[in-house]
């Protein structure tokens, strides 16, 4: 890492969790890429290997840095068995990965990750050294701050959950439609990812009272814009593109939202929501009428 980059990073501060915002500059043009989540993913998986793995084989040591952050699962060498969820989360660009302007990413860390906070760091700028995108563009990965807790969503009338990343809400093994999609889809989504967090990370460290928020839901009211988005991704483990897909859109909340739930929604936004997480996908941003709309959220709802 230079000198320079790692003054940047600066000190780990306390908590069980962090948010790094980083930036990548291009060194010349990167192709467009509709949902670079999985991209990020893959290039920062083979750096942090490469710098961080010394067991040579597919059977990791049980103190692998790299199989404890990007493979948290059967640490008991035995690939494949106990898949967990990382102890990071990839939130991609709002926008499409610019051709040359290049874009801003955070990253949710973790456990492991936190714990091993610089070679995380590292990996990042051996990621940009290597190169992104099919064409192994080089580029500047950049630091540009931390956050430890996500910002408290105040109390208010209604909240819109607006997707950076596809949502990917299964019913019966496929993405479900957005005609069928319920608020109680969505709270049971943000639930079961908040369990696996805080059992895995300690993140939440206590968990809310979900029958409060099932009775709640009776009397929510759910408001959707939402279109299926659909992609390709390549799988390095397949060796093959394959296809995914996801809802895109906004989801607006209306009525008497119980504080846990506004703290729940805030901290969704840090870890995502639904499935396929590791790839970036279940990004969003909670706007309320406290927030300023800009031209990327334009006004849907009366």
């Amino acid at each position: 890492m230079t000198e320079e980059n790692a003054m940047s990073w600066g000190a780990l501060p306390p908590g069980p969790m962090l948010r790094c915002h980083l930036r990548v500059q291009p060194l010349r043009p990167l192709a467009n890429i509709d949902y670079p989540g999985s991209m990020l993913r893959g290039a920062f998986g083979h750096a942090l290997r490469r710098l961080a793995c010394r067991c040579g084989t597919e059977r990791h040591a049980d103190d692998c840095v790299y199989a404890r952050i990007f493979e948290a699962e059967g640490l008991d060498g035995h690939c494949g068995a106990n898949r967990v969820s990382p102890p990071f989360v990839i939130t991609p660009p709002l926008t499409r990965a610019s051709e040359r302007e290049g874009f801003n990413f955070s990253m949710t860390l973790m456990g492991a990750a936190r714990e091993h906070f610089h070679w995380v760091a590292e990996a990042w700028e051996l990621a940009g050294q290597t190169g992104l995108g099919a064409g192994k563009v080089k580029c500047l990965v950049l630091f540009e701050g931390m956050e430890q807790n996500p910002e408290r969503v105040l109390p208010a009338r209604w909240l819109e959950l607006h997707t950076i990343s596809p949502f990917f809400l299964k019913k019966q093994g496929h993405c479900m439609p957005p005609e069928s999609l319920e608020l109680s889809d969505v709270l049971a989504a943000l639930q079961r990812r908040l369990e696996i967090t805080s059992r895995l990370y300690l993140t939440p460290p206590t968990l809310p009272d979900w029958d409060a928020w099932h009775q709640a839901c009776a009397r929510l009211e759910m408001e959707t814009v939402l279109r299926v988005a659909r992609y390709q991704r390549y799988s390095n483990r397949q060796r093959q593109f394959v296809p995914v897909e996801g809802l895109q859109g906004v989801i607006r909340i209306s009525g008497l939202i119980p504080d846990t739930l506004l703290n729940a929604f805030a901290l969704g936004q840090w870890l995502h929501i639904g499935g396929k997480t590791s790839l970036g996908m279940g990004a969003y941003r909670v706007h309320t009428p406290h927030h300023s709309r800009s031209a990327l959220t334009p006004r849907l709802f009366s």
